[in-house]
């Protein structure tokens, strides 16, 4: 193992040899192969020692700006009980690389979210190294050049751009860059330039990677196991989302039908959900209204303006967030998309009620049994993805919503014909 002036780790020692995945249907939920789970542990390491020594993450994604929000907030409001909060933010907006100069400073790193024709992103990691910051590309489609980025985390070469976004693929990578970065807190030992960044808990990782060992130091064996849990945990990412499509087969069906009908009768679908639900929502009201085939929906999320989140936060509580934006907004013969890890969030369950009260089609996409939302009579269609992982339920619910969205653009030109 070498480490770099820049902070980047390269392994040379072995790789375990890759996992493979038991029969999953073919093109069905996001992969890692053996090199790309090395990547993901050499990038963790580096970024680990990078947080460790006070760095902040700066986020950028300009053509998937809800991919980078999704990063910012696993970073900063960590999902697992424990888990340290760590700087994060998402940038975005026009004059990008500009803002990015003002802010970076020598430590940070860049994580960016685009495929490879971002010229913005080339150009801000081309003036990385004069900031004094470490790159990470994630991406998909065809690869940029090695020498852009100090660190490449790329979907295998079946995933394309145009819908490596809503697949899982994406998400898989910053799910496992975050799961992994964690896990090397527990290696004082690896972070070197500074004392260890303790969380106020005072609780470790370990429970996450239970074959290693808080007291190792040597990296070279750290990196492998790591590498190995990667293609591992991809895996079961793409054997639950494979499960999940076989599961809910008959509800996307279901739920796609009663879809058409109000869009071809003028129905808008509105999308929410809490924290990396958001961002999913964001994605998801992408994918209606800005597809990469087929016929544009009218779509929109209702979590991407702050000044009326914040407003209604304020003035009337968090529970009506999305209620009363319903109330301004939705008409009968309109449509909703409620998208929760838990299926227990009080704003979801709320803007179910008053979706129903409005004559709103409610389609709720909840994980592990589908909680109160997957059980409120105001829900008509519950699709519904059983486990316990967080990060896992969001990768299988992309996979889930771009099935359902396939099926609507599978039925919509038949029935156009038909009428």
């Amino acid at each position: 193992m070498v480490d770099d002036e820049k902070g980047a780790v390269r392994i040379v020692t072995g790789a375990s040899p890759p996992m493979t995945g038991g029969g999953v249907s073919a093109g069905i939920g996001p992969a890692v192969g053996a090199d790309a789970a090395d990547d993901l542990a050499i990038a963790a390491l580096a970024l680990a020692r990078r947080f460790n020594a006070g760095a902040t993450l700066w986020c950028l994604a300009p053509a998937w700006p809800e991919q980078a929000r999704h990063v910012a907030v696993e970073f900063v409001h960590p999902v697992i009980v424990g888990s340290r909060a760590l700087p994060a933010v998402h940038v975005g907006g026009p004059a990008l690389v500009d803002v990015l100069g003002g802010l970076v400073r020598p430590g940070d790193v860049l994580c960016a979210v685009s495929p490879a024709a971002d010229a913005t992103v080339t150009a801000a990691f081309r003036r990385a190294p004069a900031w004094g910051a470490v790159t990470i590309w994630i991406g998909a489609g065809p690869r940029p050049g090695s020498d852009v980025a100090d660190h490449l985390l790329w979907s295998d070469p079946s995933t394309t751009a145009t819908l490596a976004p809503h697949d899982g693929s994406l998400s898989l990578r910053y799910h496992m860059l975050w799961e992994l970065t964690q896990v090397c807190f527990d290696h004082p030992g690896l972070l070197v330039d500074g004392p260890l960044m303790t969380n106020a808990n005072d609780e470790t990782t370990g429970f996450l990677y239970p074959f290693i060992e808080s007291e190792e130091r040597d990296p070279g064996p750290l990196l492998v196991d790591l590498a190995a849990s990667a293609r591992a945990k991809a895996v079961l990412s793409k054997q639950l989302a494979a499960a999940t499509i076989e599961d809910t087969a008959g509800p996307v069906d279901a739920a796609a039908r009663a879809m058409v009908e109000r869009f071809e009768a003028g129905g808008v679908l509105y999308t929410f959900g809490n924290g990396g639900s958001s961002s999913d929502a964001a994605s998801v009201a992408a994918l209606f209204s800005r597809p990469p085939s087929g016929r544009p929906l009218p779509a929109r999320c209702l979590t991407e303006d702050p000044a009326i989140l914040t407003a209604l936060g304020n003035d009337v509580g968090f529970d009506l967030i999305f209620a009363r934006q319903l109330i301004a907004h939705a008409r009968t013969g309109d449509m909703c998309i409620a998208l929760s890890t838990s299926g227990g969030s009080r704003n979801l369950l709320v803007a179910a009620d008053e979706a129903r009260r409005r004559g709103v089609l409610v389609v709720a996409m909840a994980g592990y049994d589908g909680g109160m939302l997957a059980r409120s009579p105001s829900v008509d269609h519950s699709l519904i993805v059983h486990s316990d992982s967080v990060h896992r339920i969001q990768e299988s619910q992309a996979v889930l919503a771009m099935e359902l969205w396939r099926s609507i653009q599978r039925i919509l030109p038949s029935k156009t014909v038909n009428d």
